[in-house]
């Protein structure tokens, strides 16, 4: 089901003019795993160019998608993305996005630019370092907490890493400095829970930019409270952008505390300040065995 409406989304964008990038989702699904079934998805996350998502929406609501009432910067464009439901009520949502992560502005116009046909007429698909990086800037906007990217991740690198040159998002972080901590925190994360060679990533000097209490809170086992995770999840955003950001930040933890009737999402002083604790401890060395991720305390 999901194939044939991201194939009809894409086609519809195209025929005006609007490149669109598949990311996650069955693109993934077929590329990480092999089998579009193994990655189970209720929704199809689309990139586009900054300048073209308010048409895109145009496009798509022609089509009898329906805009969701989401956050708007003061510019008018949304934090990450816009939501639109599909005209039937069996059908996927479309996320269009104009960015993956807070962090930088540019990324994904960049990436769309990149962007080529896949094998079988289907999407616009990132080029292979994008593609890795787009995984990694999701899994740190997810704080690190859960398997399910750490497992996309994985299945990527095992099927796709060998594409990729030495130190292969090295220009990326070159290009785009504030993604420099989320993206190297990923990396960072993702060697240990999922098996990834940072250093064929980046370089040394590059990898020591990821805030330390950032990868003390990763969480990839998701045990904690499920508000405790929350608020862990805010601590590694807050971590992880740039200074210029935090009035936005600020403003997107207003906007999910609203979202989810004021009071349950997600900065209480008392959970972060569990959170900033569990920072400041030894971190446990996370080891994988096979499909099965097992902390270990330090000695």
């Amino acid at each position: 089901m999901l194939e044939p409406v991201l194939a009809q989304v894409c086609a519809a964008l195209e025929s005006q003019g609007i490149p669109a990038v598949a990311f996650k989702g069955p693109v993934l699904a077929r590329r990480a795993h092999g089998d579009v079934a193994l990655r189970p998805a209720i929704d199809l996350d689309l990139l586009v160019r900054r300048d073209d998502l308010h048409r895109a929406v145009t496009v798509l609501a022609a089509q009898g998608y329906a805009l969701r009432v989401d956050p708007q910067r003061p510019d008018g464009l949304p934090e990450l993305h816009f939501r639109l439901d599909h005209p039937e009520e069996w059908g996927p949502r479309i996320e269009l996005h104009w960015r993956v992560h807070w962090a930088d502005e540019g990324h994904g116009d960049a990436i769309v630019a990149r962007a080529t046909p896949a094998a079988d007429r289907g999407p616009l698909v990132p080029a292979a370092s994008d593609e890795l990086a787009i995984l990694l800037l999701c899994y740190a906007r997810d704080g690190f907490v859960g398997v399910r990217l750490a497992a996309d991740i994985a299945g990527w690198w095992d099927n796709l890493g060998s594409e990729l040159g030495p130190q292969a998002l090295e220009p990326l972080a070159a290009d785009h400095p504030h993604l420099v901590p989320a993206l190297a925190s990923a990396v960072v994360v993702a060697q240990a829970v999922a098996g990834v060679a940072a250093q064929r990533l980046m370089s040394g000097p590059t990898l020591a930019r990821a805030p330390q209490r950032t990868l003390r809170l990763a969480d990839p086992l998701a045990l904690g409270d499920p508000q405790q995770l929350r608020a862990q999840i805010v601590m590694v955003e807050r971590q992880t952008i740039p200074a210029a950001e935090r009035p936005a930040f600020r403003r997107r933890l207003r906007a999910r505390a609203a979202e989810a009737g004021g009071h349950s999402f997600p900065y209480y002083p008392k959970l972060a300040a569990r959170a900033t604790m569990a920072a400041l401890r030894p971190p446990s060395r996370l080891v994988r065995t096979g499909d099965t991720i097992v902390p270990v305390p330090r000695a």
